[in-house]
């Protein structure tokens, strides 16, 4: 059996880690620093083995839209000035393309799993926290329960 399953890796003291984010934790009632962690473990009546982990990269598309709204300006009066703004816009539009969803580095992982055919009979589980149609199709384009 391959289980995929994510959570939340708390990182109270490092807000400049590899994509540590800041939301309200309602376990604890409080705002809080994070890391979505997804992984991949093989398991079956004896063992656990870890075969995948990818850290989601923090989305700052909100955060990057509002700086691009508040500093627009009507025209550029030098192309230096033009060029940086574009420069900007660039940027924006890059980081949006580059942002991957759960299901997205879930379904990357399937694949490299699958690719690399170390688990030829094994089923995967998830739970409702992962569970996606698209994820589900990834599975089952590879004949796979």
């Amino acid at each position: 059996m391959i289980s995929l399953d994510w959570t939340l890796g708390h990182h109270e003291r490092s807000k400049q880690i590899f994509g540590v984010k800041r939301q309200y934790d309602y376990v604890d009632n409080c705002m809080s620093c994070y890391q979505t962690i997804l992984t991949a473990v093989a398991a079956n009546r004896v063992r656990q083995d870890g075969i995948g982990v990818a850290v989601q990269a923090a989305q700052w598309e909100a955060a990057e839209l509002e700086y691009l709204k508040m500093t627009r300006q009507g025209e550029y009066e030098t192309i230096a000035a033009a060029m940086e703004r574009l420069s900007e816009l660039v940027a924006y539009q890059h980081n949006r393309d580059a942002y991957q969803t759960r299901t997205e580095l879930l379904s990357a992982m399937i694949e490299q799993i699958e690719g690399e055919g170390q688990f030829p009979t094994a089923d995967y589980a998830f739970d409702a926290g992962v569970c996606a149609a698209d994820l589900t199709t990834v599975i089952e384009g590879f004949g796979r329960d």
